[in-house]
C-alpha cells in the first residue's frame, strides 16, 4: 500500500462527524449518514488516510463507508491520542480540537499504524460469540451465588440455571459449526488444540486471530493482546513492570486460563515451578506462562508445524 500523503482526522458523533485535515485550519461538519459520508469522501483527495477513535459502534458506519471507498482508515486508541494532543500543546477539549489532534497524530505515527482491516462475517461471528460465552458464564456464576439461599425458589432457580447452560451450549455448538465451516481455520485450531492448557475456545480464538493478523514477529502478536510488560524505570530505579492491557480484553482472558490450566501439564509444570523459586507471585507466573503459550501458538499458525514438546525442552527451565 502506498504511503499516504494526506491526513485527516474525524471526531465522531451520533449524528454528526467533525472532519479535520492536518495542515488546515478549516474543519467541516458532517451528517453521520452513508450518503452525506459517501459525498464527503469523494472529495478527499487522493493518497488520503483517516484517523477515528473506537467509540463503541458510532464510528462503524463511517469505517464501512472508508474500507468500501478504498481509502485507508485507522482506528486509534482514545487514550494514546489524548496524551498526545496534551503533549503538543492542545489544552482544550471539543470536537474540532480532538478532529486536529487525531488528524496530527495519524501524520505523525502512521508509519507505526495498521490500518483496519475488516473482518469476514464468519471470524467477526467468532469474536462475538465468545465475548456472549464469556458474559454468560460471568451471569452464571452470579446468579447461582445469589439463588443459593433462596430455597423456596430451588425449583424456579435450577430452572433459570438450566436455561443459561442451555445457551452455553449452543454457542459452544455454533463455534465448532464455525470452525467445521472454514478449513483453514479448522486446520490451524486441530494444530493450536495440541499444545498443553489451550482448551477449545481458546484454540478458535487465537486461530481467528491469527487468520486475520499477519503478524510478522511473535512480540507483536504479545503486544497486539496486550500481554506485554511496561518498564518503569528512571535512572538506577528500576520500577515494577505492568502489563499494558492493550488490545482484547477477552483473548487476553483466555490465554490467562490457558496459562492456569498448563501450569499443572507435564510439558510446563516445571516451567511455572521455576518462575515459582524465583520468587514470583502465582499470578506473575501464569501471566509469563500465558505468553510463552501465545508466543508457541504464533510459531505453529506461522510455520505450519504441529507442537512438539522436545523442541521446547532446551527453552525451559528445571525446577
Amino acid at each position: 500500500m502506498q504511503a499516504p500523503t494526506h491526513f485527516f482526522g474525524v471526531d465522531v458523533a451520533k449524528g454528526e462527524l467533525v472532519c479535520a485535515r492536518y495542515g488546515y485550519p478549516a474543519v467541516e461538519a458532517v451528517q453521520n449518514q452513508s450518503k452525506a459520508i459517501d459525498h464527503w469522501l469523494a472529495g478527499v483527495p487522493e493518497g488520503s488516510a483517516i484517523a477515528v477513535e473506537s467509540t463503541g459502534g458510532l464510528e462503524r458506519l463511517l469505517v464501512d463507508r472508508c474500507v468500501a471507498s478504498g481509502i485507508p482508515v485507522y482506528l486509534v486508541d482514545a487514550r494514546k491520542t489524548r496524551n498526545f494532543a496534551i503533549a503538543t500543546g492542545r489544552r482544550g477539549k471539543t470536537d474540532p480540537i480532538d478532529a486536529a489532534s487525531l488528524a496530527h497524530f495519524l501524520a505523525v505515527m502512521h508509519a507505526r499504524l495498521h490500518a483496519y482491516r475488516p473482518p469476514t462475517a464468519e471470524q467477526e461471528q467468532i469474536d462475538q460469540l465468545l465475548r456472549t460465552h464469556a458474559q454468560l458464564v460471568k451471569f452464571q456464576t452470579s446468579l447461582r451465588q445469589s439463588l443459593g439461599g433462596l430455597k423456596d425458589l430451588t425449583e424456579d432457580a435450577r430452572g433459570v440455571l438450566e436455561g443459561v447452560a442451555g445457551m452455553l451450549g449452543k454457542i459452544q455448538g455454533r463455534l465448532q459449526q464455525l470452525r467445521r465451516s472454514q478449513p483453514k481455520l479448522d486446520e490451524l485450531t486441530t494444530r493450536l488444540d495440541e499444545l498443553p492448557g489451550i482448551g477449545a475456545h481458546v484454540g478458535i480464538a487465537l486461530g481467528n486471530l491469527f487468520q486475520r493478523v499477519a503478524f510478522p514477529h511473535a512480540d507483536q502478536a504479545v503486544a497486539f493482546v496486550g500481554l506485554d510488560p511496561r518498564p518503569r524505570d528512571s535512572g538506577k530505579h528500576r520500577g515494577r513492570r505492568k502489563l499494558s492491557k492493550q488490545g482484547p480484553a477477552e483473548l487476553r482472558r483466555l490465554l490467562f486460563l490457558a496459562g492456569m490450566a498448563a501450569r499443572k501439564t507435564k510439558v510446563f509444570k516445571g516451567y511455572y515451578e521455576a518462575c515459582i523459586q524465583r520468587g514470583l507471585a502465582t499470578t506473575e507466573a501464569i501471566i509469563i506462562l500465558a505468553r510463552r503459550i501465545l508466543r508457541i501458538a504464533w510459531a505453529l499458525a506461522n510455520t505450519g508445524q504441529h507442537f512438539d514438546p522436545e523442541k521446547l525442552k532446551p527453552a525451559l527451565p528445571k525446577p
